[in-house]
């Protein structure tokens, strides 16, 4: 059952992403921020397929 839940999630990561663009585009966030952002959602990812 947790498996179909992070698979519905999948495709929002999307979203996430654009809306963390819209942030750094207007200074609310820097790059740096995105990319440990980034890494912390593909670990959950990873964890959350392993097991």
């Amino acid at each position: 059952m947790n498996n179909l839940a992070y698979d519905i999630q999948e495709p929002f990561r999307f979203l996430v992403d654009l809306s963390i663009i819209d942030l750094i585009e207007l200074d609310k966030m820097d790059n740096k921020e995105f990319i440990r952002l980034r890494v912390i959602l593909s670990a959950q990812t990873i964890r959350n397929k392993e097991g």
